[in-house]
This record gives structure tokens, sequence and C-alpha cells, in this order.
């Protein structure tokens, strides 16, 4: 990709490496590609396990939100979390 040229499109002519981030950019912006990035060799854990590593499509939660908090708290309240034999 550093030494090939744009055969169609706006930027017919260009050299690929001057423009890849651009392109990037414009796809990300327009919704049809997301920033993606793999490990460039194999990665182990600090206890000897293999990683894999995949694209998944993950949620997170906000924890200051208060609806999501006063369910959480509703559920803590109906769980026992000490254990005398513990």
């Amino acid at each position: 990709f550093t030494d090939g040229v744009m055969n169609v499109g706006p930027y017919k002519g260009q050299k690929v490496s001057e423009v890849k981030n651009i392109i990037k950019n414009e796809m990300i912006g327009a919704g049809n590609a997301i920033l993606y990035s793999e490990p460039e060799r194999q990665v182990m854990s600090r206890s000897g396990d293999e990683c894999v590593v995949a694209l998944t499509d993950q949620w997170y939660l906000t924890y200051g939100e208060q609806e999501w908090k006063e369910a959480t708290q509703q559920c803590l309240a109906k769980m026992e979390t000490w254990d005398a034999h513990a």
C-alpha cells in the first residue's frame, strides 16, 4: 500500500500512501468503517496463556446513569452477600 496508485474514484492518480488516511477518515465519518487493530504477533497473558483477539460488538455500562443505579441497588437489596461461614 505504500507504492500503489489509486485507479478509480476521486483520488485517481494519487499515491495510496498520500490518500490512505484521508479515505480512512472519510469512511469513518460516513459510518462505513470503524477503527480496528490486530496485534502484530502472538499475545501471551501473564499466566502464560495465549490471548485470542476478536472484534466483538461490545456494550458498556454508564455507572453514573440514575436508572441503572436504582435497578442495581434494588437487586442488591434482595441479595444476601455475606456468608457467616466464609
